[in-house]
């Protein structure tokens, strides 16, 4: 028995990825904490969903806030990319193909690595937003 319960925490441990690959920046995005990573100087948050797919009843309507998720998302690959139609001209869908999807709807934000935390951050009043994105750390 205690082999099997060595087994299951190894195949959990293993399907969890590398330790390297749950550090990074985690910050608290409207719809719940998503960890990036850092290249140089930049923090960096890819594939962020900022609505529900737009598919099925949701097609042609106005985009649908996202559930409120409850674990830490990882937010370190870009998102699909929108369906578009083939095209011959050069444009920047035309290198290497790119996935695509009908949930497309994600956000990729790069920011000062010392951004949101105070450390001489400036913020405009008249550019800001009423939803702020905060760094966590109690991770």
């Amino acid at each position: 028995m205690i082999r099997f319960h060595h087994l299951l925490a190894f195949g959990v441990a293993a399907l969890a990825g590398p330790v390297a690959a749950q550090t990074g920046p985690v910050v608290n995005a409207p719809s719940g904490a998503v960890r990036g990573s850092t290249e140089g100087d930049l923090r960096v948050f890819k594939g962020i969903p900022y609505a529900q797919p737009p598919v099925h009843a949701l097609r042609w309507r106005a985009p649908v806030a996202m559930a409120r998720w409850q674990d830490v998302r990882a937010a370190t690959e870009f998102g699909a990319a929108c369906i578009q139609p083939a095209v011959k001209a050069p444009n920047i869908y035309s290198g290497d193909p790119m996935p695509t999807s009908e949930d497309c709807l994600t956000l990729n934000i790069w920011g000062a690595g010392q951004c949101g935390q105070g450390a001489g951050a400036r913020v405009d009043p008249r550019r800001r937003t009423d939803q702020r994105i905060e760094p966590r750390t109690d991770v």
